[in-house]
């Protein structure tokens, strides 16, 4: 019944425009999607990454990206990695004393009470999709995969070149990044602050 009653009003529509010399319009465009991929030109881009130890200092620094991709669809990022070298993990503050030197903290954050470098070598977040200036995506940290999202995101697009930047912050003890604190009354923050800025063609 519902299929003869569709007929008959189409059939109808089509009579009224034929009988005023017109022809139906045209269903409405669906929307060209275009999607393209840029290679992350990791020279140019960088990840900086900041935490603290409560009540005491804080520490921030770099770590190189070494490889990754981003795919872009009107606008908005839809897939892609980023790969980052846990080994070029460098404090770039100048928080440090003579018994306490920079190369001291650089040895503890490659060791296995932090991010075992040894043996976990590579971090990488990886992209799902976007929503506004958020882009969500898992992080991979010693093997341990979350996900993650990363907010106030700007796009730049023009003839071919691509640049995005945008921070996170994550929880570092979900990722077995767990060392406690050197005593009772030092606390390290959970939180790590990370700065994502990406060029790519």
């Amino acid at each position: 019944m519902k299929k003869n009653f569709l007929f008959i009003a189409t059939t109808a529509v089509a009579l009224i425009f034929a009988g005023c010399g017109e022809t139906p319009p045209p269903p409405p465009e669906t929307p060209e999607v275009v999607e393209t991929t840029y290679t992350i030109d990791a020279a140019n881009s960088s990840v900086e990454w900041g935490g603290a130890i409560l009540g005491m200092k804080a520490h921030a620094g770099t770590i190189a990206i070494t490889s990754g991709s981003v795919t872009v669809s009107n606008g908005m990022v839809t897939g892609g990695s980023v790969t980052v070298d846990m080994s070029t993990i460098m404090p770039t503050d100048d928080n440090f004393t003579e018994d306490q030197p920079r190369e001291m903290l650089i040895g503890h954050l490659k060791s296995a009470d932090f991010f075992d470098v040894e043996n976990n070598p590579t971090a990488t977040f990886t992209f799902t999709g976007s929503e506004g200036d958020v882009v969500n995506g898992t992080m991979t940290i010693r093997g341990v995969t979350h996900p993650e999202s990363i907010t106030g995101v700007t796009i730049m697009e023009n003839e071919g070149q691509f640049s995005a930047s945008g921070s996170a912050e994550i929880g570092r003890e979900k990722y077995g990044v767990s060392f406690p604190g050197p005593a009772a009354d030092i606390l390290i923050s959970d939180n790590i602050d990370l700065t994502f800025k990406i060029v790519a063609q």
